[in-house]
């Protein structure tokens, strides 16, 4: 595999990853729109095969107007929406 597409995969897991702790621990999550559009780009590429070895779920629906940050998460069966049960 090409540096550039590891180097790529990278980006998704940090942006991915630090979603998934920051919204499991209610905490505001933002990354910038290159790093956004990067992880997106690597999602794009590889979500089929994460899926079938059960790394993403399937698509969430977003609408159009969502950040770039949304539809990634999206993308990767990830609800941008999701939140901790209180008390959790």
């Amino acid at each position: 595999m090409p540096a550039a597409d590891v180097a790529a995969l990278n980006i998704a897991e940090m942006v991915l990853h630090g979603w998934d702790l920051a919204a499991a621990t209610g905490q505001a999550y933002t990354v910038s729109e290159p790093a956004a559009a990067a992880a997106m780009r690597a999602v794009e590429a590889n979500a089929e095969l994460f899926r079938q070895y059960k790394g993403f779920a399937e698509p969430v629906e977003v609408p159009p107007s969502a950040s770039v940050l949304d539809q990634v998460l999206a993308s990767s069966g990830r609800d941008p929406a999701w939140k901790p049960a209180p008390g959790a």
